[in-house]
C-alpha cells in the first residue's frame, strides 16, 4: 500500500516498512524512486520486515548490498543513470568511496 506521508525523516523521499511504502508528497510521481521502493517491499516481504530492517539499520555490509541490488534494477529499467545510482549509494552513511561504489554496480552489469 502507497502511503503519501510528511512522516518521513528528512533525509529520505521515501520510505518502505512492509506492507506500507510511504512517499513524499513532492516525490509521488518519480517512477524510479517507486521502483527503488517495490524492491525493497519485495524482500521485506520475502525475508520478513523485521529481520529485514534490523539487518538494514545494523549492518553495512547488507544495506550496501540491498541498495546495490535496488540500483542495479533501476538501471535496468532506464529508471536511473549509473551516475546518478553512484551518487545515491554514497549517501548511505556505508563511508563508501567513488571507487568502491562503482565495483559492484559496474561488474554485476556485464
Amino acid at each position: 500500500m502507497i502511503i503519501v506521508s510528511k512522516s518521513i525523516p528528512a533525509r529520505f523521499d521515501a520510505l518502505t516498512v512492509w506492507p506500507f511504502i510511504m512517499i513524499r508528497h513532492e516525490a509521488r510521481d518519480k517512477s524510479a524512486l517507486l521502483l527503488h521502493e517495490m524492491v525493497h517491499y519485495r524482500e521485506q516481504r520475502n525475508c520478513g520486515v523485521l529481520p529485514w530492517l534490523l539487518f538494514y539499520a545494523i549492518s553495512a555490509r547488507f544495506r550496501m548490498a540491498a541498495e546495490v541490488c535496488v540500483y542495479l534494477v533501476q538501471i535496468a529499467a532506464s529508471g536511473i543513470s549509473l551516475e546518478r545510482a553512484l551518487t545515491l549509494l554514497m549517501q548511505y552513511g556505508l563511508d563508501v568511496t567513488y571507487e568502491r561504489a562503482v565495483c559492484p554496480l559496474v561488474s554485476t552489469r556485464g
